[in-house]
């Protein structure tokens, strides 16, 4: 299984789905998708100058600067 077939592979049972797995499963999403970021940036060959300024995932300031934002 290839690294996008694992982070595609996921199953949720529906019936016993609360808050508290809500956030479990969001948790596990997440470091999922850091997982497969951070492995096609270490991969590829044209996100080499990236690296060298960004080698971890973390949202981006003028993102946190627009939720601050009320429009």
């Amino acid at each position: 299984m290839n690294m996008i077939e694992q982070y595609h592979s996921c199953t949720v049972d529906l019936e016993s789905f609360d808050n508290d797995t809500a956030r479990r499963f969001s948790t596990y999403m997440k470091d999922k998708y850091i997982y497969f970021w951070s492995h096609s940036v270490e991969d590829s060959k044209k996100l080499a100058f990236y690296k060298a300024f960004r080698d971890e995932y973390s949202t981006s300031d003028y993102l946190h600067q627009l939720r601050a934002k009320k429009f």
